[in-house]
């Protein structure tokens, strides 16, 4: 049985009908509905927009979004093979920038799929690496998950190990490199000639920030006591 509706007017206000008043579409599906009515029915983008209470640029982005991917990756999508996240999120902006490796890395996904989680965390660390490492995560992402769990781990078990002082030396050391740091941009931040409110707000950071370790002497001075 199918529960039908018998629409008196156009096509295109049936498919703005349904966008508006129908149910939660995923984004696929959206594009695909919007591509409709801006080829097919020649709406323009703002005519869309306007009648579905929308910005333009909410419109223009998932139309462009059917082009970014290939008709594979789309294709996969379609089938099931690869989640309409994966695309969205990791797949279309990393074909915006590598297409060659939005489609190595989907190849892969559609052998094996990898969890939201590990994805997105996949791309995070994507997203930092340089080119070769780009390459080997794009050609073997599943492998590259294994290292990074071995090694998160290794770490998670030096920590323990280590206990809670192992971490304060280590977040002490930290303090450190960013105190150097600022050290070197005192000569940039702070100059003669520089206006008074912006100067004040600099030094108000630099006293809330000198109480805190005059603070910590202290208490590090009082506890060896």
């Amino acid at each position: 049985m199918v529960h039908a509706q018998i629409w008196p007017d156009k096509e295109a206000g049936a498919l703005i009908h349904v966008l508006a008043k129908g149910r939660t579409w995923d984004i696929f599906e959206q594009a695909a509905l919007l591509k409709e009515l801006y080829g097919h029915h020649q709406l323009t983008q703002a005519q869309i927009a306007r009648l579905l209470g929308k910005d333009k640029s909410w419109v223009s982005r998932r139309i462009s979004f059917l082009t970014l991917l290939p008709d594979e990756i789309l294709a996969a999508v379609r089938d099931g093979r690869i989640s309409s996240w994966s695309a969205h999120r990791v797949l279309a902006p990393l074909a915006r920038a590598n297409a060659e490796h939005a489609a190595k890395l989907a190849e892969n996904l559609k052998k094996e799929s990898l969890s939201t989680r590990d994805l997105a965390l996949f791309f995070e660390y994507y997203k930092k690496a340089n080119g070769n490492t780009r390459q080997n995560m794009v050609d073997q992402p599943h492998l590259f998950l294994k290292a990074l769990e071995t090694t998160t781990s290794k770490k998670q078990a030096e920590v323990l190990s280590d206990g809670p002082e192992g971490r304060w030396v280590q977040e002490i050391k930290t303090a450190g490199s960013i105190l150097t740091r600022l050290i070197n941009q005192v000569p940039v931040v702070l100059y003669a000639g520089q206006s008074e409110p912006e100067q004040s707000r600099l030094l108000t950071a630099f006293d809330k920030t000198w109480k805190i370790m005059t603070t910590l002497e202290r208490t590090v001075r009082g506890a060896t006591l």
